[in-house]
């Protein structure tokens, strides 16, 4: 049996969803533990369910430019997540490198989530 679009589109959203979650975990991770260096394992995990689920989301060619701009901007949020887990393991970078990542990364985000919405219903 073939998947419809719209299952792709709501199984990649919930995927994204959980990544974002995820990530959330992450971040918050060394202000609650601050020994504790799970987090450079979990961020990564989440920032790949990101990309998985955006890269799943089918792109539809009936959409707007200004809808599909801000489907892109969410796929180069994630792969902002996934270089800031990178980053996390260069050894050249300072401890704290991975944050402007994960806030260019955040800020991405946060802007597409709030346009996308006004940008389907014009």
């Amino acid at each position: 049996m073939k998947a419809n679009s719209s299952d792709r589109n709501t199984v990649g959203t919930w995927i994204a969803n959980i990544g974002m979650i995820i990530i959330l975990i992450a971040i918050a991770m060394p202000l609650i533990f601050p020994g504790n260096l799970t987090y450079r394992y979990i961020l990564p995990a989440g920032a790949l369910l990101t990309l998985a689920g955006r890269i799943i989301t089918p792109r539809l060619k009936n959409n707007s430019l200004r809808v599909r701009r801000l489907h892109r901007m969410q796929l180069w949020s994630a792969i902002l997540f996934c270089a800031s887990a990178a980053a996390m393991f260069y050894p050249g970078l300072r401890p704290t490198d991975w944050l402007a990542f994960t806030l260019a990364a955040a800020v991405l985000q946060a802007y597409a989530s709030i346009m996308l919405p006004r940008a389907q219903k014009a």
